[in-house]
């Protein structure tokens, strides 16, 4: 069995987070930069999916469940990242992960600086941690 890469896409950075080889457990991987165009981004992607056999991208959709322009961007992302990489891709939902991210590191008196540089790869993790529980739940 493979891994799963979990993926929190943002213009900036994109936290990766990567299941272990049983698909259970959510580990935090790497924060990388986002290139200037879509498809650069996912070059680099790429580039990190050894042992991956299925890709989960957070899709931030807004409190009503509708999509918003950072939505259409994150559904575009995916729709390249699946044609390159030709791995199944999941779309997850994500709403309130950076809240409850951010909220922890709060409680924890981490720094604003610091609690930036850890947000999107503990966001990936949280975000693919609760795929993993769902599908396992599925079971």
């Amino acid at each position: 069995m493979g891994r799963v890469l979990g993926i929190d896409f943002g213009q900036k950075r994109i936290g990766l987070a990567r299941s272990d080889a049983s698909q259970i457990i959510s580990l935090p991987f790497k924060t990388i930069q986002a290139a200037k165009s879509l498809e650069l981004t996912v070059d680099l992607i790429i580039k990190e999916l050894e042992d991956v056999e299925s890709i989960v991208v957070g899709l931030p959709l807004l409190f009503s469940g509708k999509d918003s322009k950072t939505t259409e961007i994150v559904r575009k992302f995916a729709a390249i990242l699946e044609t390159k990489s030709t791995l199944p891709i999941t779309l997850w939902d994500e709403r309130l992960t950076t809240s409850q991210v951010e909220r922890v590191l709060k409680e924890d008196k981490m720094s604003r600086k610091k609690r930036s540089k850890h947000l999107d790869v503990l966001s990936a993790t949280l975000i693919l941690q609760s795929y993993l529980d769902r599908s396992n739940n599925a079971c």
